[in-house]
């Protein structure tokens, strides 16, 4: 599965790896709200460190529609952690477009800045 999820208490990380597309996290979030250790709310992590995601063949747009219609169940924090360059920009476009629905997201390329930003207080 090119999308594959952890919870660690309220906080569930999802992990891209291999060829990924917006229906693999999709499937991805809904399978982790599905989960009997999910807690509604829980905070947003993904890693996209060695997937073959391909940013310029997303539309912004609809990945922000996409991640509104989860926010019910998550908070309205997401943290994605990224490793090419141009993955840095796709996430400031869907940044904006985040905004427009109340979601705060954000890229980072270091792991614990991510977690500090969901977490200031420490995790």
């Amino acid at each position: 599965m090119p999308v594959v999820y952890e919870i660690l208490s309220d906080l569930v990380v999802f992990t891209a790896s291999g060829r990924v597309t917006g229906d693999d996290f999709h499937v991805a979030f809904e399978k982790a709200i599905a989960d009997p250790r999910f807690i509604r709310g829980s905070k947003i992590l993904t890693y996209d460190i060695e997937s073959a995601f391909e940013p310029s063949t997303i539309d912004p747009r609809k990945v922000a529609e996409n991640l509104n219609s989860f926010m019910g169940h998550f908070d309205r924090r997401i943290a994605v952690v990224v490793h090419k360059p141009e993955s840095i920009g796709a996430g400031k476009l869907i940044q904006k477009h985040c905004k427009e629905f109340g979601i705060e997201y954000e890229v980072f390329s270091d792991p614990g800045e991510a977690k500090e930003w969901l977490y200031p207080g420490g995790f």
